[in-house]
């Protein structure tokens, strides 16, 4: 069951239990942050992209516009997963580790339920704001000061990515694109 927790010895670099059990194979990422690639923003900068977390059972919330939620149980709105992170009992030092995950499904579904009767804007209202306003309500690894920046450096630095095809999905564009501008240069340039 999804809801469970599962002692796993290492996840992310760090020792603790996860709030389901992850399964990458079949697009299935219970308690996790997840990321998926935003279309012509990442190719051109890898590390931007769509953030969005799912609950216990597995079912991804992502804030995709103005007053639009996408609920869904193996990919977001931009596409499927290719990131994670994880999260653990340890995450959320102020809370007793057999409260996490009740309290983490009611962070995830209130922050969702609060963003879906929200307008979207791509700079100061978008889909890290709505993970940081769960992650928020949390303490997250202590701290309630989780914004934008902070998520995309946490995901940049901690989160895994699903495959080696998926990581290609990330950089392939963007090394494309660098390459046509290359030639483009050195053909009207040099």
């Amino acid at each position: 069951d999804g809801g469970d927790v599962v002692d796993i010895p290492q996840i992310a670099g760090r020792v603790g239990a996860v709030l389901g059990e992850i399964d990458v194979t079949k697009d299935h990422f219970p308690g996790a942050l997840v990321w998926t690639v935003l279309p012509f923003i990442t190719w051109v900068l890898p590390p931007v992209g769509h953030l969005g977390f799912s609950d216990s059972e597995g079912t991804i919330h992502d804030f995709v516009g103005p007053y639009m939620m996408n609920r869904n149980r193996r990919s977001m709105g931009f596409g499927r997963v290719v990131k994670y992170l994880p999260v653990t009992p340890d995450d959320f030092p102020s809370l007793a580790p057999q409260d996490v995950p009740q309290l983490w499904d009611d962070a995830v579904h209130d922050a969702s339920d609060d963003f879906a009767n929200q307008v979207h804007n791509i700079c100061t209202n978008n889909c890290h704001d709505h993970v940081a306003s769960g992650l928020n309500r949390l303490r997250y690894r202590g701290r309630s000061d989780w914004s934008s920046v902070t998520l995309a450096i946490l995901m940049v630095r901690e989160g895994q990515y699903v495959s080696p095809c998926r990581f290609l999905r990330v950089y392939l564009p963007a090394m494309i694109i660098g390459f046509i501008i290359t030639i483009f240069f050195v053909v009207y340039y040099l």
